[in-house]
């Protein structure tokens, strides 16, 4: 009989349980779906000493530089602008915090609500040089079922910046390798790069000529048609007019 009592108390105690963390894991489970992540692209101050300035505004610094340029045809402002890349997760609660896996440099980190601001976590991403993937894991900070998981972020990649973008050739051009920053390697060499839009430029030079002279087609069509058909109509008219006269002569 004990023994039975004992089994029987065991299976109350362990269906307790099961509940008390299905409640939990179904209660939290709503504010976890609001949790979103992605990257931003930023910018940040920088000056002469390679020391970040993020408490200066951005576009005044902008402003500052330009201003300077016009007036003495070079920037002699203390200061630059760097792009950055920023990892944000958006809408952590008191209840829940999170982890970021980083894989390039196999990084793991913890965040709290009161590591955001108002809910929203920006992590600052070392470098531009690599792609990296960052994989978000969203646990329970609720004391009924603390630190289990609850779901996972699908991995969200940041950006490497483009040396391509700043040649001459990809300026103006829409082609993913002429982009700033991408999320997928390029694997073109620079001779390839040249060479694929050197072509490009070709046949878009060779369609426009084809184009421009189509347009002075139509042109010449437009024009002449209705001169040609007026001209025509003239002379069927002074014919007609000749039949009648020699007619008329009999």
């Amino acid at each position: 009989m004990k023994g039975k009592a004992v089994l029987i108390l065991l299976f109350i105690i362990i269906l307790s349980c099961h509940q008390v963390n299905a409640e939990c894991n179904n209660n939290l489970r709503s504010e976890a779906a609001n949790v979103t992540a992605n990257y931003v692209l930023g910018e940040v101050v920088v000056d002469n000493k390679g020391v970040e300035h993020p408490e200066l505004d951005v576009e005044k610094i902008k402003e500052e530089i330009q201003n300077s340029a016009v007036a003495e045809n070079l920037s002699t402002s203390d200061y630059t602008i760097v792009d950055i890349v920023l990892l944000k997760v958006y809408n952590i609660t008191k209840n829940l915090y999170v982890t970021v896996e980083e894989s390039t440099e196999n990084t793991l980190d913890t965040y709290y609500y009161e590591n955001t601001n108002d809910g929203e976590l920006t992590i600052r991403v070392p470098d531009t040089d690599k792609i990296r993937d960052y994989k978000v894991r969203i646990f329970s900070n609720d004391n009924s079922c603390l630190n289990e998981e609850i779901t996972s972020l699908p991995s969200v990649k940041t950006p490497m910046y483009n040396p391509y973008s700043e040649y001459e050739i990809c300026l103006n051009q829409t082609k993913y390798y002429c982009q700033p920053y991408v999320t997928t390697e390029i694997t073109i060499t620079e001779e390839q790069l040249f060479a694929e839009l050197y072509k490009e430029d070709e046949n878009n030079n060779n369609n426009s000529e084809i184009n421009q002279k189509e347009n002075i087609v139509v042109k010449i069509l437009k024009i002449g048609l209705p001169i040609g058909i007026g001209i025509l109509a003239l002379i069927v008219a002074i014919i007609s007019i000749s039949k009648k006269d020699r007619r008329s002569d009999k």
